[in-house]
C-alpha cells in the first residue's frame, strides 16, 4: 500500500502541481497522508500496550492537521485507533508517538530534538536542511523521485525501527546495500530451508519405506499369534475340561466318603446299643466262655489282624480311615456278640444243639470275616486314591487343627504333617499365608457348607503357586462339625495360561488399534496409495488418487491404465519396475505425468513389493508424493541461483577492484594526517581514530605557526563514511590548509564560514544540488608563558574542557549549523568564536558525533551526559590511560552490535 501510495503520489507532483518546492499548503493533503503512512511503517518498542496512536503536528497552520483529522477517522495505524493532536507553540508540545513539525516551524528545531531525547517518538520533519538532526524528513515534492529521506540511525538511538518498506522509499544508499544483504540472506536462508525441506521429505519416504516393512512384519507376526492364540485357547479349554472332571470326579469322591460316615455312624450306635445288651448278659456268658476260647483266639487273632491293619492305614489315611476301620472292628464284634449271646440264649433251652449252634457260628464269623476283607479293599482303594492324587488333602478337626495330609499333599507344597505343623503352625489360619482364611474358614464352620477359593501362596523351597481350595465340613448324627476337610489343587499353569491369554488380547488389541491408525493414514493422508496384484494391475486406489488426478478408480483403469508394468511409457519408470522384480527390493523414481485436466504433476514414486511364503511376488504398493511444488521452487531456485551467481561473481569482482582502490585511499587519507612528532612539540596528545570502514569520513587536523606561537587543531566529520566520506576528507583538509596559510592570523569562525564557501564552489552545489558538508570542532591555541588564550568554533560540535585549577569539566557549544550544502534558503546563523583562557595541565576534548551516537546491543545510544561522566572519572590520568578508557568503554558499548559511525576522539592536553 505504501509503494502504490508513493507512486500514485508521485504521478500527482508531476502532473498536477509540478516542480512546486514552496511552503504553501496546496500539498498539505499529501503531506498528511505521507505522515499517515509513514507511521504505519514503523514499529514501537512495548507496541502491544499502546491502546491509541497519537500524532501531534507542530505548525502555524492546521491545514496537515485537519487532513490528518479525516485520515484518522477512517484509518487506523497498526490496526489501532489514531489521535490527533495540534502544537501552535513550542511550551504545548506533550509526548505522543510521532510529531510533525511543519516546515513553518523547522527553525525550532534543535528545541525539539532535546524534547524527545530518551523518548521513542518519531519526528517527522517537513523540507528540512540537511544540516539539522532528522528522522525522517518529507523532501520538496517534484524535484525528484525520492519523496523522503531518513536517518536509520537516528531512528533506532530512539528505540523505533521501521520497516524495509520504509527504507526502499528513504533510505541511504548504505541502507538500501544493507536491505539488500538482508534480502539476500533471508533468500539465502529460503534456498537452505527447501533443501531441509528436501532432504526431509527423502527421510519422511525412507521413513514410509520401514514403515510398510514394519507393517508387513506385524501383520505376519499378528497372523502367528492369532494361531499361537487358537492354539494356547484350545490347550486352555482341554485343561478347562480335566479339571471339570478331576472336579466331578473329586465330588463324586467326598460324597461317596459322606456316605460312608453316615453308615459308619449308624453302625457305631447299632454296636453301642448291642455294647449295652452284652454287658446284661455278661453273666450268663461267663460259663460259656471256655467252650468258646478257641473260638475266642481266633476272633482275637482276626482282631490283632484288623488291629495291625486299622493301624497301617490310620498312618496312610489319618483319623478318617481309622474310624472307618474301628466301626468295622466294632461291627465284627458286635455281630459276635450278638451271636454269642443269641446262642447262649438258645443253649439255655437247647444245650444239646451245642455244637450245630457253635459250626452256624464258626460259618457266621467266616461270613463276617469276608465282608471284613471286602471293606478293607475298599479302604485300601481310598487309601491308594488318597496317595496316589494329584491334590493335596488335609484332614482338620473341628478348630481348623491339623490331622493328617496325603502324599499329594507333601508333593505339591514339600511339606509333611511334622514340618508343616513345626515350620508354620498346627492350625489353618496361623499357617496360611492368605489374609481372608479366616472369613473362609468361619464361613465353612458357621454355615457349614463348602467353600471353594483361589489363592497365591509359596511351596516350602519358596517357588510360588496358585492353589484353589475346597474347604469341606464333616458333620455327625447330630449334624455337629467334627472335621474339616481341604482338597488343593495346583492351577499355575491354568492362571499362567489366563495370564499369557490376556497379554495376547492386549496385544492383538493393540495391534488392531495400530493398524486401525494405518488404515486412518492411508485413508487421510495427501499421498496417493496404490495397491496392484503381483503382475502390476491396479486393484485398489486411496481418495488422495481422485483428489490429485480428477479420476475415480473405475475411470482411471478404464481410460488410461490398468497396469502399472505394461502401461508405463517412461523408460525410467520401466527400468524401475523391472529392477524391482529382478531384486525384490523397493525402488524409488521421480516422473511427469498429467491429470484429468492435462495439468503436469511431478510425483515420487516409491514402489514396493509384497511377497508371499515362497518369496514371489503377491502385491505391488505404490506411493505417489505430489512434488510439484517443490520441481517448481527448484526450477525457480536454479533460475535465481544462476542470476545471483552471476551477480555474486561481478559484486566479487567489483569488490576486489573497489577494496584495491580503498587500500591505496587509505594510505592517501593517512598522509594528511598530522604527524605525532609534530604535534608533541606543542602539546601532550592522544587520538582515537576508528573508522567504520577502511577509509573513514572523519579525520583530525592541524596547523601550527612558530612565529606568532599559535597552532590550529580540529576534529572533522565529513557527509558519509567510507569512500564518500574520505573523498570530503581530502577536499576539506586541502580547504583548511589553504585557508589558513593565506592568513594565518584568522579566527575559527572565520574559518569556517570560508570553509563553507569553498566547500559549495568546489562541490558546485548551486548548480549539481550536492548536499554534502563537514561538522568540525576547531581551536586556535595561543600560549603566553603558563597561560593559553583558546578561540573555540564549532559547526554544529561542542567542545569539552577540563579545568584542572578549579576541577570543573565544561563545555562550549557550537553553532547549530553545518559548513556546506544548499538547502539552507535564509536566515543561516552566523558562526562564532568562543575564547576562554587556559593554563597547564588543562585538558580539552575534541570529537566528531561517532562515539557519542553509538548505540548498545539495545540499541542505546551513549549519549552526552556518559561522556561527561567518562571525562570526570579519568580526568586525573595521564593522557595515554585516558586513551585506554575511551577505547575500553567504546569496546564494551560495541558488544553485540556494530559500529554504526566512523570514531575520532582528540585529546590534548596543555603543558
Amino acid at each position: 500500500f505504501f509503494l502504490i501510495f508513493l507512486l500514485n503520489l508521485t504521478f500527482i507532483n508531476q502532473n498536477v502541481f509540478g516542480q512546486d518546492d514552496d511552503p504553501d499548503t496546496k500539498n498539505d493533503k499529501f503531506r498528511a497522508q505521507m505522515v499517515f503512512n509513514i507511521a504505519d511503517q514503523v514499529i514501537w518498542p512495548s507496541e502491544d500496550t499502546i491502546t491509541t496512536f497519537t500524532i501531534g503536528v507542530y505548525s502555524h497552520s492546521k491545514t496537515v492537521y485537519n487532513e490528518l483529522i479525516n485520515l484518522a477517522g477512517n484509518k487506523k495505524i497498526r490496526g489501532k485507533n489514531v489521535k490527533i493532536l495540534f502544537f501552535f507553540k513550542y511550551k504545548q508540545i506533550t509526548p505522543v508517538n510521532v510529531l510533525y513539525i511543519g516546515f513553518d516551524k523547522r527553525e525550532d528545531i534543535f528545541r525539539v530534538n532535546d524534547f524527545i531525547e530518551g523518548k521513542s517518538i518519531l519526528l517527522i520533519t517537513d523540507r528540512l536542511d540537511e544540516e539539522y538532526n532528522y528522522m525522517v524528513n518529507l523532501l520538496p515534492f517534484g524535484l525528484s523521485e525520492k519523496k523522503i529521506e531518513i536517518d536509520r540511525p537516528n531512528i533506532e538511538a530512539h528505540n523505533l525501527k521501521i520497516t524495509d518498506e520504509l527504507i526502499y522509499h528513504g533510505g541511504t544508499e548504505d541502507d538500501l546495500k544493507d536491505l539488500f544483504s538482508r534480502q539476500r540472506k533471508k533468500l539465502d536462508k529460503q534456498i537452505e530451508q527447501l533443501q531441509k525441506n528436501n532432504e526431509e521429505i527423502a527421510k519422511l519416504q525412507k521413513q514410509l519405506e520401514v514403515e510398510k516393512k514394519n507393517l508387513e512384519e506385524k501383520k505376519l507376526e499378528i497372523q502367528k499369534q492369532k494361531e499361537k492364540l487358537l492354539q494356547m485357547t484350545m490347550l486352555l479349554k482341554m485343561q478347562q475340561d480335566s479339571l471339570l472332571k478331576n472336579k466331578e470326579l473329586l465330588f463324586e469322591q467326598e460324597r461317596i466318603m459322606q456316605m460312608k460316615q453316615v453308615e459308619l455312624q449308624r453302625k457305631v450306635k447299632e454296636l453301642k446299643d448291642k455294647q449295652a445288651l452284652l454287658d446284661s448278659k455278661n453273666s450268663e456268658i461267663t460259663e460259656k466262655q471256655k467252650e468258646l476260647s478257641d473260638l475266642e483266639n481266633k476272633i482275637e487273632e482276626s482282631k490283632n489282624q484288623l488291629t495291625q491293619a486299622n493301624q497301617q492305614i490310620e498312618t496312610q489315611k489319618g483319623m478318617l480311615l481309622i474310624g472307618a476301620i474301628f466301626l468295622s472292628v466294632i461291627l465284627i464284634f458286635s455281630i459276635f456278640l450278638w451271636q454269642a449271646l443269641h446262642k447262649n440264649s438258645k443253649m439255655n433251652k437247647e444245650l444239646q444243639r451245642k455244637n450245630k449252634e457253635i459250626i452256624a457260628q464258626k460259618d457266621r464269623i467266616q461270613h463276617q470275616a469276608v465282608l471284613l476283607e471286602q471293606t478293607n479293599k475298599e479302604l485300601e482303594k481310598l487309601s491308594i486314591v488318597a496317595e496316589n492324587a494329584q491334590n493335596g488333602v488335609i484332614i482338620m478337626d473341628k478348630d481348623g487343627n491339623f490331622e493328617w495330609v496325603n502324599a499329594g499333599f507333601t508333593k505339591m507344597y514339600g511339606y509333611t504333617l511334622q514340618l508343616l505343623i513345626n515350620e508354620r503352625d498346627k492350625n489353618i489360619i496361623s499357617a496360611s499365608s492368605t489374609p481372608e482364611i479366616k472369613d473362609y474358614v468361619n464361613k465353612c464352620i458357621n454355615e457349614k457348607v463348602n467353600v471353594t477359593y483361589e489363592v497365591q501362596t509359596q511351596k516350602r523351597n519358596g517357588e510360588e503357586i496358585w492353589v484353589k481350595t475346597t474347604l469341606t465340613p464333616i458333620l455327625n448324627e447330630k449334624d455337629e462339625i467334627e472335621r474339616l476337610v481341604a482338597i488343593d489343587t495346583d492351577i499355575t499353569e491354568i492362571k499362567h495360561a489366563q495370564k499369557q491369554i490376556e497379554k495376547q488380547a492386549e496385544i492383538l488389541k493393540a495391534t488392531n488399534q495400530e493398524l486401525e491408525k494405518l488404515s486412518i493414514v492411508v485413508r487421510e493422508t495427501d499421498n496417493i496409495v496404490l495397491i496392484t496384484d503381483g503382475k502390476g494391475y491396479i486393484e485398489w486406489v486411496n481418495p488422495a488418487f481422485t483428489k490429485t488426478f480428477g479420476y475415480t478408480f473405475e475411470e482411471f483403469t478404464a481410460k488410461v491404465s490398468k497396469n502399472i508394468v505394461s502401461d508405463s511409457s517412461q523408460k525410467e519408470v520401466k527400468d524401475k519396475i523391472a529392477l524391482m522384480y529382478k531384486t525384490k527390493q523397493p525402488v524409488t523414481y521421480q516422473l511427469l505425468t498429467h491429470n484429468k485436466n492435462n495439468e503436469e504433476i511431478w510425483l515420487q514414486a516409491n514402489v514396493t513389493p509384497i511377497l508371499d511364503e515362497n518369496n514371489n511376488i503377491e502385491k505391488i504398493i505404490v506411493v505417489d508424493s505430489d512434488i510439484t511444488a517443490i520441481k517448481n521452487a527448484e526450477k525457480e531456485i536454479l533460475e535465481k541461483n544462476f542470476e545471483l551467481t552471476r551477480q555474486k561473481e561481478h559484486i566479487e569482482e567489483q569488490n576486489q577492484k573497489i577494496s584495491a582502490s580503498i587500500k591505496y585511499a587509505q594510505t592517501i587519507q593517512q598522509s594528511i594526517l598530522p604527524v605525532k612528532s609534530i604535534v608533541d612539540n606543542y602539546f601532550t596528545s592522544e587520538v582515537l581514530f576508528y573508522p567504520k570502514d577502511v577509509v573513514s569520513g572523519d579525520f583530525y587536523w592541524f596547523y601550527h605557526n612558530q612565529n606568532l606561537q599559535q597552532c590550529f587543531a580540529a576534529t572533522v566529520d565529513c557527509t558519509g563514511h567510507g569512500v564518500p566520506g574520505a573523498f570530503m576528507s581530502l577536499i576539506s583538509s586541502r580547504i583548511l590548509n589553504e585557508i589558513v596559510i593565506k592568513d594565518d592570523d584568522i579566527l575559527p569562525n572565520e574559518i569556517l564560514e570560508q570553509t563553507d564557501l569553498h566547500i559549495k564552489k568546489a562541490l558546485s552545489q548551486d548548480v549539481t544540488n550536492n548536499n554534502d558538508g563537514l561538522d568540525i570542532v576547531l581551536v586556535r591555541l595561543r600560549k603566553n608563558q603558563n597561560n593559553y588564550e583558546l578561540a573555540f568554533a564549532g559547526a554544529k560540535r561542542d567542545l569539552y574542557i577540563y579545568k584542572h585549577d578549579t576541577d570543573e569539566v565544561i563545555i562550549l557549544k557550537g553553532t547549530r549549523r553545518s559548513i556546506g550544502g544548499v538547502r539552507k534558503k535564509t536566515k543561516n546563523r552566523p558562526f562564532e568564536t568562543i575564547t576562554q583562557n587556559l593554563k597547564t595541565n588543562d585538558i580539552i576534548y575534541l570529537m566528531t558525533d561517532g562515539f557519542i551516537d553509538q548505540n548498545d546491543k539495545n540499541r542505546k545510544r551513549f549519549g552526552t551526559q556518559k561522556v561527561i561522566n567518562l571525562i570526570k572519572e579519568i580526568k586525573h590520568n595521564p593522557v595515554s590511560e585516558q586513551r585506554k578508557a575511551f577505547t575500553t568503554t567504546l569496546e564494551k558499548q560495541l558488544e553485540g552490535t556494530e559500529q554504526r559511525d566512523d570514531i575520532t576522539v582528540w585529546i590534548i592536553k596543555l603543558r
